[in-house]
């Protein structure tokens, strides 16, 4: 994003969407990072208008509820989109 936004790009670029991409197996252990890691994290989806869970087929379901209602919370407003190979549909903008 913010090489996106340099004095010699921002007047050529329009960013109409931010896909972030979570693992499912990472976040469970997001509380054993340390916390500079852990705000990066948080600090990253705040800028996201997709949030993109990948390898939900590697994890139970109660992990998965768990992780989209936290996404919810932390993010309302996001398209939020489950799957396992990272493959993510976009409306396409002109």
């Amino acid at each position: 994003l913010d090489a996106c936004l340099t004095p010699i790009l921002a007047p050529f670029t329009t960013i109409t969407n931010m896909i972030g991409v979570i693992d499912e197996s990472m976040y469970k252990n997001i509380k054993s990072f340390p916390k500079d890691i852990q705000g990066l994290f948080y600090e990253q989806l705040a800028y996201c208008s997709v949030l993109f869970v990948n390898k939900i087929d590697s994890a139970d379901v109660e992990t998965t509820s768990k992780l989209l209602k936290d996404l919810e919370v932390i993010k309302p407003e996001a398209d939020i989109q489950v799957g396992m190979h990272v493959s993510v549909t976009l409306p396409i903008s002109v």
